[in-house]
């Protein structure tokens, strides 16, 4: 028992604070930047079936629309007008066919062959017709309207410009709570196989106004791309934030981002209980009343601890506070005690 407690004959006594040693699962953590946006299936791509050009845009990337807003005005061309025409008076003249036809059939001048083949001229005629309708390619000039709230991702064509059949005009992203929020961060290559799909992430915006904060919103990696991006050197990574959250995030909107990485077991100590001297990375446990100096090797870092290998005893206190002074086989004493 009196080994336990050290006396003036042992030397200086060193008063210090001490916590359990424990053995845990601990992950490490990397920061990560990127954007806010938009996925590819909360995106509409607003395009025209027919060759048109565009008379009047009143949209602009970054704006924020509703249902019905005017995005852009666009006359057909010429050729797409002509075939809607011609259309037209092909209904009209299989329409007096199929007149004409029963006519002489009633005269005994034309069988019900022919009667048929000019029924069948109309039907494919009236077909063709509710598709040019159906294209919208007419005279004058057409509103193409928002389907849906949300904001314009992208504007490809000018005011001005001719665009062919099927060419995108514009991306119009959706918004508001229901639609789940996306980050794009930015990752080192060199832990691309470090980061699973499904790690979790914190989330902050980058934009807040000076002095505010606001608790990180939380999400998960839902993608980690197999390639470079060649204008960030870096390896995109996908992240949906949880059902609700990011809703007041914008399209554009820099971010930084916590990922937790794959962990394993190890001694979880606080930062400061291990030092590094000439002789490496190294803590001190309380042994009988004395400083036993373990040598141990950081493994992982997770910012507010690390978890180490090494001798440590699971029975033995470690000393978290005033090791800075210790030697080994130093008498120490607890604060408290």
């Amino acid at each position: 028992m009196a080994q336990d407690q050290p006396t003036a004959q042992d030397g200086p006594i060193a008063q210090v604070k001490t916590a359990p040693a424990q053995r845990a699962v601990i992950a490490p953590k990397t920061v990560v930047y990127g954007t806010v946006t938009l996925s590819q299936e909360s995106q509409t791509v607003l395009s025209l079936p027919y060759a048109a050009q565009i008379t009047r845009l009143h949209a602009s990337a970054g704006q924020t629309v509703h249902r019905g807003d005017v995005l852009f005005v666009a006359r057909a061309d010429p050729g797409a007008v002509l075939v809607a025409e011609q259309a037209r008076n092909a209904v009209v003249l299989a329409r007096g066919e199929v007149e004409r036809t029963r006519v002489l059939l009633a005269q005994r001048l034309a069988t019900r062959s022919q009667l048929a083949a000019a029924e069948k001229t109309l039907a494919d005629a009236e077909q063709a017709l509710a598709a040019q309708r159906q294209l919208g390619a007419d005279t004058g000039e057409r509103p193409v309207r928002a389907p849906h709230d949300g904001v314009v991702v992208k504007v490809v064509a000018a005011q001005g410009d001719r665009v062919a059949p099927g060419a995108v005009v514009l991306q119009l992203g959706h918004t508001g709570a229901a639609v789940p929020v996306r980050v794009t961060l930015g990752l080192d290559p060199a832990l691309r196989r470090a980061v699973p799909v499904g790690a979790a992430v914190a989330v902050t915006s980058l934009a807040a106004p000076a002095g505010a904060s606001s608790a990180p919103l939380t999400g998960r990696v839902r993608r980690v791309q197999a390639a470079i991006n060649p204008q960030s050197r870096l390896v995109d990574t996908s992240v949906e934030l949880a059902p609700g959250g990011g809703a007041d995030l914008i399209p554009g909107e820099p971010v930084r981002g916590v990922i937790t990485l794959t962990g394993g077991e190890h001694w979880v100590v606080p930062r400061l209980a291990v030092l590094q001297d000439a002789k490496g990375a190294h803590v001190y446990q309380v042994e009988a009343g004395h400083a036993r100096r373990v040598p141990v090797q950081v493994r992982v870092d997770d910012g507010a601890h690390l978890g180490v290998d090494g001798a440590l005893q699971g029975g033995q206190a470690l000393v978290v506070q005033g090791n800075y002074q210790l030697s080994d086989g130093m008498a120490v004493r607890e604060v408290g005690q």
